[in-house]
């Protein structure tokens, strides 16, 4: 176990290490709950959604899509008319 003058060289005995150090953890433990709040504003929100008859997935597909940079989408969308054009010929279908 290090030595904790050497750990906090700007020593811990004049308290300025343990002071920074607890508003650091402070400022962690703080983030940590807003997160949550969020998470659980957020699957609070996806369970409205589901109670009204849509689909979950693809609300969450969607909000993907509009956060997303919009190259990534094209790229994304270009690549699934490739697969959904070699499934077709595969499968013998003409895409109308």
């Amino acid at each position: 176990m290090p030595d904790t003058v050497t750990a906090f060289p700007d020593s811990v005995a004049d308290g300025v290490s343990d002071a920074k150090l607890r508003q650091y953890i402070d400022q962690l433990l703080g983030q940590r709950d807003r997160v949550k709040a969020e998470q659980d504003h957020y699957a609070a929100i996806l369970a409205n959604v589901q109670a009204e008859g849509y689909d979950k997935r693809i609300v969450q597909e969607l909000v993907k899509r509009l956060v997303a940079d919009e190259k990534t989408v094209q790229q994304h969308d270009e690549l699934l008319d490739l697969y959904e054009a070699a499934y077709r010929r595969a499968s013998g279908e003409v895409r109308a």
